[in-house]
Order: C-alpha cells, then sequence, then structure tokens
C-alpha cells in the first residue's frame, strides 16, 4: 500500500541510515580500494565471484524449487546437477577454460540457465547477445567478442545456418552448439546437438567440482552489448566479477533503507522465499541480475523486483518463472496460477501490464513491481499503484555500462518525484558536469559522469570507443576514473538533504537522452515530454516523437480538427507544438531491449510529412 516514511528525507536521517547500514562489521561494510588505476568505494563482503555465489546458493536452498520454464519445474539441486555436467562437457569437449568467451544467444530454456552457471563454474566469460537480432546484427557481436563456443537454440541455428561457413572461418576457432527446444532436433551444416553431446557424456560430472578454478572479484565475467539505438553499432562491454555483483548489494541496501524509514530494525530478520515472474530473455542485463543471496526481509526479497530475477533469485534463495515471449495476458495468467509476487519489465511491458490488470488479476499476491530499461512516463507511478494497489512501485535507473542498476528511486518517493532517477547506492557517485568540463550546481543541467564498482573494465577489443567514455584522473574524479555517459540530465536536491560528507546524499534526474533531443528554431524540446502528452490522453497505449528535416525549422504546422492533436498541444509550450500525429493499430517497432526504434520509424514519418506539405502547396 502507499505509505509515508516514519523519517522524511529533510529530516537527516538518511546519512544516519547509510552509516548504520554500511558501518564496519555489518553485511553492507563498505571499503575503499584500487581497482585496476580506478579508486571506488565497494562492499568487503560482496562474494568473490558467480563462482561462489551459485555453490553457496545450492548449499543453502538445494530442495526449493528454483526455476520454471513452462511445465518444467527445477530445484536448485535439480540444475546444479545440469550445471555439473555441462561444465564437465564444455571443458572436456570444447576446452573452455577460464577467461575463455561462450557467446549464448537464445530464447529462456533450462540448458541456457545451466550453460550460464556452468561457465562462471569455470570462470569463463558469458557473452550475452541479444537473440532478437537479425543474422548480420548476430554474427557482428558473435565476431566482436571473440567466441571460443557459441549456444544457439533452434530458431537462431537456422538463422546463422546459411552463414556458418563464412562465420566460422572469420571466428577461425569458434565451435557452434544447438540446444533442445522447438526445430532444435534438425541436424545442421557446421553445427552440434547440445542434445546429443550432453546424453553422449557418460565419465563422473561431479569431478569437475575438484578442478575449478580460483576466481578473484576483478576478473572478467559478463559481455554485455549495449542495444545499438544511439546510431552506431552495439558495443561490448566487458564487465568485472565485483561490477556484476555489485548490484545485488546495491538492491538490497536500497530497501534495506526504505525499511528504516518506515521504521523497521536494522537487523533484519529471515523472509520466506518469494515467486518471480521474468519476462525478459536470459541474455538481457535485466534479466541476468535476478538470478543472484541470502533472504533477509520481505523488504529485502521485493528488491528482487528490481534488479531481475536471476542473479539476485539465486542469492535470495527465490524462485523464477521465466517466459518465452512476453505478452500481458499470459503475464497475468502465470501471476495467478504461480502466486506470483514480483515483477520487473521495461516500461512499455508493465504499462501494457496495467492497462490490463485491474479486471484479471483480483486475489493476486503481487507484492512489488518494478520498472527499468527506459525512462517512464510521469503518471507510470500513480496508474501502477491504482492497478496493483498492493505492490510497492519501484524504478531503476542504469546502462548497459554500469552493468545494469545505477541508482533506485520507490514507493512514496517515486509517487512524489515520478521523473526521478532516485538515490545513489553508498559505492556509486555521480557528477553532472557542463559542456566545458564544469561540474554544474544545484538545478542546472549537465552530462552524467559516473564512477563506483559496476562500472565496466572498458568496451571489448574497442579502445577507442572506450577513450570516448572513460575519463582520465582529474580533479573532478577525486584522482580517479568515470565514465561518461553522454546521457543529459538535471541535478537537483528535490527536498533531499544534502550532507557534505563522504556520504553525500544525492539525487539525480533524467528527463531525456541527448541523443533524443529534438531541435526547433535553436529550441531543444524533450521527445519524452511530447511522449507523455500523447499518453495522457484515452486510447493512447504508446507513442514516439521523432523529428523530420523542414526547411522552415520554425514551421508549427496548421490546427487541425483531429482531437488528439488539440489535446495534446494545449498541454505543450509554444516551442514544442507538434506539427503531426500519425496513429496506427499495431505495436510500435522495438529492439530486444524493448526500445521503440525510432530510426525505422523516420523513413515513414518524413514521407507524411512530405506527402502533408505537398499538399498545403497545392492548396
Amino acid at each position: 500500500m502507499p505509505w509515508t516514511p516514519k523519517y522524511t528525507v529533510p529530516e537527516g536521517q538518511l546519512r544516519l541510515i547509510c552509516k548504520l547500514l554500511t558501518s564496519p562489521g555489518s553485511e553492507l561494510e563498505v571499503e575503499t580500494v584500487c581497482i585496476n588505476g580506478r579508486v571506488v568505494r565497494t562492499y568487503k563482503n560482496l562474494p568473490a565471484s558467480c563462482q561462489a555465489v551459485w555453490l553457496d546458493a545450492v548449499r543453502k536452498y538445494g530442495s526449493r524449487e528454483y526455476s520454471v520454464f513452462g511445465g518444467q519445474r527445477f530445484t536448485f539441486v535439480d540444475i546444479h546437477n545440469r550445471i555439473l555436467r555441462s561444465a564437465a562437457i564444455l571443458r572436456e569437449v570444447y576446452g573452455i577454460e577460464k577467461g575463455d568467451h561462450v557467446g549464448l544467444v537464445s530464447k529462456n530454456l533450462p540448458d541456457l540457465l545451466a550453460i550460464f552457471w556452468a561457465c562462471h563454474l569455470l570462470g569463463a566469460v558469458s557473452a550475452l547477445v541479444n537473440f532478437r537480432l537479425f543474422q548480420h546484427g548476430m554474427v557482428y557481436c558473435l565476431l566482436k567478442c571473440d567466441c571460443k563456443l557459441v549456444v544457439l537454440d533452434g530458431e537462431r541455428a537456422d538463422i546463422l545456418e546459411p552463414v556458418i561457413e563464412d562465420y566460422s572461418m572469420r571466428a577461425l576457432s569458434t565451435r557452434v552448439v544447438v540446444l533442445q527446444g522447438e526445430n532444435a532436433e534438425r541436424q545442421r551444416n557446421g553445427m552440434q546437438l547440445w542434445t546429443e553431446i550432453y546424453g553422449g557424456y557418460t565419465d563422473d560430472p561431479s569431478t569437475v567440482l575438484s578442478r575449478v578454478p580460483t576466481i578473484h572479484p576483478d576478473d572478467d565475467c559478463l559481455i554485455i552489448f549495449t542495444s545499438g539505438t544511439s546510431g552506431g553499432k552495439p558495443k561490448p562491454a566487458l564487465c568485472t566479477q565485483r561490477a556484476l555483483l555489485t548490484n545485488i548489494f546495491n538492491t538490497i541496501y536500497s530497501i534495506s533503507a526504505v525499511a528504516l524509514r518506515r521504521g523497521a530494525g536494522s537487523d533484519l530478520d529471515p523472509g520466506q522465499p518469494i515467486s518471480v515472474l521474468c519476462p525478459f530473455p536470459l541474455v538481457i542485463i535485466l534479466s541476468i541480475h535476478s538470478m543472484v543471496g541470502k533472504n533477509l526481509s520481505r523488504d529485502a526479497n521485493i528488491a528482487m523486483t528490481v534488479v531481475s530475477p536471476k542473479l539476485l533469485a539465486t542469492f535470495l534463495g527465490s524462485r523464477v518463472v521465466y517466459l518465452d515471449e512476453y505478452n500481458p495476458e499470459q503475464v497475468l495468467r502465470l501471476a495467478m496460477k504461480e502466486g506470483i509476487q514480483s515483477i520487473t519489465g521495461s516500461p512499455q511491458l508493465l504499462r501494457e501490464l496495467v492497462h490490463v490488470a485491474s479486471s484479471k488479476l483480483v486475489g493476486n499476491n503481487l507484492r512489488a513491481l518494478a520498472c527499468s530499461g527506459g525512462p517512464v512516463r510521469e503518471n507510470f507511478a500513480r496508474d501502477a499503484q491504482q492497478a496493483f494497489p498492493c505492490a510497492e512501485i519501484r524504478y531503476a535507473y542504469g546502462m548497459t555500462e554500469a552493468t545494469g542498476l545505477w541508482s533506485l528511486i520507490s514507493e512514496g518517493d517515486f509517487a512524489a518525484r515520478p521523473l526521478s532517477c532516485g538515490l545513489l547506492p553508498p559505492v556509486n557517485e555521480v557528477l553532472i558536469v557542463s559542456d566545458d568540463g564544469k561540474v554544474v550546481p544545484h538545478g542546472h543541467s549537465g552530462e552524467i559522469w559516473m564512477r563506483g564498482p559496476s562500472i565496466m573494465k572498458a568496451y571489448y577489443n574497442d579502445p577507442e570507443a572506450t577513450a570516448k567514455v572513460m575519463t582520465k584522473a582529474c580533479a573532478h574524479t577525486a584522482g580517479s576514473h568515470s565514465y561518461r555517459t553522454h546521457v543529459d540530465c538535471q541535478y537537483r536536491m528535490a527536498g533531499f538533504k544534502a550532507e557534505t560528507s563522504e556520504y553525500s546524499v544525492r539525487k539525480v534526474f533524467s528527463p531525456d537522452l541527448e541523443k533524443d533531443m529534438i531541435i526547433r528554431d535553436t529550441l531543444n524540446i524533450s521527445s519524452i515530454m511530447l511522449e507523455n502528452a500523447l499518453l495522457e490522453q484515452p486510447g493512447v497505449l504508446e507513442a514516439a516523437a521523432i523529428a523530420v528535416p523542414d526547411e522552415r525549422e520554425e514551421y508549427v504546422g496548421k490546427t487541425t480538427a483531429d482531437s488528439l492533436l488539440a489535446a495534446v498541444n494545449i498541454k505543450l509550450p509554444a516551442h514544442a507544438v507538434l506539427a503531426m500525429i500519425i496513429l496506427r493499430d499495431e505495436r510500435l517497432p522495438r529492439s530486444g531491449f524493448d526500445k521503440v526504434l525510432k530510426a525505422s520509424l523516420k523513413p515513414q514519418a518524413v514521407a507524411a510529412w512530405k506527402r502533408r506539405l505537398a499538399l498545403e502547396c497545392e492548396s
């Protein structure tokens, strides 16, 4: 239910809460370390590796149900047995060792989950490639990250098969296996069936545990690709074990701070495991983060909606229900059938869910709904709370280069500041910097510079791209390096008490991406502002505001009789009024990261604009 914090932020308790939760001897104790030349704060008790997380989880939660794929159900021990066998095959059949790269391109399947953990048992690096990419995009990503082995599902195998010989020559030592599933049993040129390799392995897989390597916090862990929607090709962000796992503790810290503001004690009692729905593919970072801890409390368990279902669920000993393809009806059906208490989704997915939820989730167990992966419209928190009155609504801001989560806002704070990115965890730091490299004062806009242990190591095999976003040590960055996000935002205190100590409390606003800015007559127009205005209108489920080239840059367009256009423009400033709206019945095209592909819509918009101008000239 909506809540009013027992300790309001202006009363100053955040600094005390931070010190309480991160004090020496606490689980979230913070220390300052030097990582590859970068001085950062980090969690002292963070698990050393994903390998350590999994082995600890299977010892604690062995008989608990861990994952559900359609009609298939698996306990921690069930998946562990698959992991051991998969790890033995990876090492003995395919020669996978610590540091080798394994490409994963598949929809959600039990074998994919087992192979993911098998890679981390061996210290291999999982290269997660968006399975919705077309052939050329898939090949580009796999070649870019130097995969020694590639794992596909049947559909991806069909896409890659026509170019497998060329790919294998360019990739040199790469071998390709196809997982069991739809269309998977057909033999394909240059590929092996995983079921045959898996079924034909006759040695004792448990011996793999006697030879697992020691994995350190700053060893390579994961390659995750940017969406590529910023005008270029996807870039491979190389992340360390520490970078990936830090977000577990970041989330636990954020949720624990909320619990303390409610008036709960600092010693969180263990709670019961919860059921989490993961609508994302396992190969997307939002999905990976939900897998990794231990039971802390109702509040800490709800954190799983923020860091997604796989990593954190493993860490917390909870259960994840996976989807093949997302649709609101299926989510609602599974929410009731499986007693789902926590759902994480992109803004668009959750907007659709909220749209159909009121009449179909009566008596549901949903306790938390978390949004991430893109900006939210201004009334999202309000609408979501109305649709799910018993759930706590949260928004996580982050990006691929920060290994997912960076800051978090929840509950009453989210309702009061719906466009805010939230409060920073104690190990994350932010500067808002102007174009001339100066730190901007509160209330002014600038570019976000990030520093923290979850920042990527580099863009793999791309020093030029890395150099463009990683700053060199300077006074601004306290003698360390920072990641330049190229995201335009505003820096505000927003009623939160500012502290000058090392645990300063800051609130970051990111109303728009610079790349998404529309410019008219030298004035910047936020595309999100236009889209929010449209989304307020009845019957509009999604919207994308796109700029079209026009010689008369100041041209606004003639008034039309369209009720939607008229209703929206009265809410917009004069320089930002919409000139044209194109309606369509089908969903807008989206990337595998659920971002609207405005580039693919632009030709349609430009053509409609030209037709409009031609008609006006004729008249």
